[in-house]
C-alpha cells in the first residue's frame, strides 16, 4: 500500500499531468486557428479561389442580395464548369499535362470575366471542375459570357509529349450548367444542385453527339 507521502506525490503528479494536457490542447487549438488564418485563399496549381474561400464570398453576395429591396437586387448567376476529356490527357501524358490545361483555363477565365465581384474557383484541389459567380449578369447574358469563354478555350492549343512522340495538338473544351439566384430564400447549395444537374445533362448530350 502507498503511504501518505506517496499518495500526496501521486496526486501532485496527476495534477501536473492534467495541467500539461490542458495546455497542449490549448496550443493545438491555437495552431488550428493559425492554420486557418494563414491558409491561402487560392488554389496552388491554378491561382483560382479555393472552394472554402469561394463559398464564403459567394454566400456574402447572395445574402447581401436577399437583404436589398426588390428594385435594387442585381442578378447573380452560378456557373459550374467541367473540363471535358481531361482524364485521357492525364492517363496518356501525365498529371502535369492535365494541370497545365487547368492552369491555362483558370488564367483565361480570370482574364475573360470583367465585372467587379465576379469569382473563379477550382472546386477542390484535385478536381477538373470550376465554379464561377457572375454578379450583374442576367439570365440572357450568362450563356453569351460562357459561350465566348468556351470558344476562347477551344482555340487554345496544347502539345504534350508521351515519352515516345509528340501528341497531336489538343484543343480541350468544357461542359457547363448555370443557376440564377431566385427570390429571397435561394441558397448557394440549392444553386449548386441546379447548376450541377444542368452541367451533367449537357455533358451527357455532348458525349452522345460526338
Amino acid at each position: 500500500m502507498l503511504n501518505r507521502n506517496e499518495m500526496l506525490l501521486r496526486r501532485m503528479e496527476n495534477a501536473v499531468i492534467r495541467r500539461l494536457r490542458q495546455q497542449v490542447r490549448r496550443l493545438e487549438a491555437k495552431c488550428r486557428e493559425l492554420e486557418k488564418t494563414q491558409k491561402s485563399p487560392h488554389d496552388a496549381k491554378t491561382g483560382a479561389l479555393t472552394s472554402e474561400r469561394f463559398e464564403e464570398l459567394a454566400d456574402r453576395v447572395i445574402h447581401g442580395r436577399h437583404r436589398r429591396a426588390s428594385e435594387k437586387k442585381e442578378p447573380v448567376a452560378l456557373v459550374m464548369i467541367d473540363i471535358d476529356f481531361l482524364k485521357p490527357v492525364n492517363d496518356t501524358y501525365g498529371h502535369a499535362a492535365g494541370d497545365e490545361v487547368l492552369r491555362v483555363f483558370s488564367e483565361l477565365t480570370q482574364g475573360h470575366l470583367k465585372r467587379e465581384g465576379d469569382l473563379v474557383c477550382r472546386r477542390g484541389s484535385g478536381a477538373d471542375e470550376f465554379l464561377l459567380l457572375l454578379c450583374g449578369a442576367n439570365e440572357m447574358d450568362v450563356p453569351e459570357i460562357v459561350e465566348k469563354l468556351r470558344k476562347k478555350f477551344e482555340k487554345t492549343a496544347f502539345t504534350f509529349h508521351d515519352g515516345t512522340k509528340k501528341s497531336a495538338r489538343l484543343h480541350p473544351s468544357f461542359s457547363y450548367g448555370t443557376a440564377m439566384c431566385k427570390g429571397n430564400k435561394d441558397t448557394l447549395s440549392e444553386m449548386f444542385a441546379r447548376a450541377d444537374r444542368e452541367m451533367y445533362a449537357e455533358k451527357k448530350a455532348r458525349k452522345s453527339s460526338r
